[in-house]
């Protein structure tokens, strides 16, 4: 028997087709860690982050810190250096109103690099929005190769990715958050997971098409990200700003 999909919402047809992407990954082999087999298991370690995870901190901020970086080197060329991109840094902070020190330096050495980066990270590590500090990194030609971080918010399970907004490289949602919202909330009804996965999965088969998902809303000048407070839906409008 057909499912009939014309009595859901744009939001429901483009949530079921995110699913349908997850349970096809799933019916392919996708590896996943000793143990995440149920099907809540599967969903819970599938689950999308808005911020900065625990386990991806480390390399996040390692990434900044090298986008921060440039290289120098002694005037006699006996080695090479890492020191604070003053210029990057001090742009970035006013735009993005952090609290940063005075850093410039007119020593050029291995220490005074040191202590600048040292810095520069305890002042950024203090931002309530990590998240836009990367977003205008890509943007204004941060040192760092962006796909690095693009491997590393898809490994770590991030619900951004590197993509392109407002006409430069910047943060983008993997999937929009109005979408993600209404199947995690799908995902997460543990008590008929593996009923509503079957019936779901007989209804992506059945449909050889999928909606394509709901086109972002761009300007043509760049801003810095929004506030994550947004990821909270509250009407269409908020979701498009996200």
């Amino acid at each position: 028997m057909g499912h009939n999909t014309s009595r859901l919402s744009p939001q429901e047809r483009a949530a079921k087709s995110v699913l349908c992407g997850r349970l096809s990954a799933g019916s392919e082999e996708t590896w996943r860690p000793l143990g995440v087999d149920g099907a809540d298991e599967v969903a819970k370690y599938d689950a999308l982050h808005d911020d900065v995870p625990e386990w991806m901190a480390p390399r996040f901020w390692a990434w900044i810190r090298e986008s921060i970086s440039v290289i120098r080197a002694y005037p006699d060329g006996s080695g090479r250096f890492p020191m604070l991109d003053e210029a990057l840094a001090e742009e970035m902070a006013q735009t993005l109103r952090i609290t940063l020190p005075d850093l410039r330096s007119g020593e050029r050495s291995s220490r005074a690099g040191q202590i600048q980066l040292q810095s520069a990270m305890a002042a950024l590590m203090k931002h309530s929005q990590p998240l836009q500090i990367v977003d205008y990194l890509l943007a204004h030609d941060g040192n760092a190769k962006a796909e690095v971080l693009d491997v590393l918010l898809e490994r770590s399970k991030s619900a951004w990715e590197v993509g392109t907004r407002a006409g430069r490289p910047g943060l983008v949602r993997r999937v929009p958050l109005g979408v993600q919202v209404a199947a995690d909330a799908i995902m997460a009804r543990a008590g008929q997971a593996g009923f509503a996965s079957r019936r779901l999965g007989r209804s992506c088969m059945a449909s050889s098409r999928t909606r394509a998902l709901p086109t972002r809303l761009r300007s043509r000048r760049w801003r810095m990200l929004p506030s994550l407070s947004c990821r909270r839906p509250t009407t269409g409008r908020r979701w498009a700003q996200c």
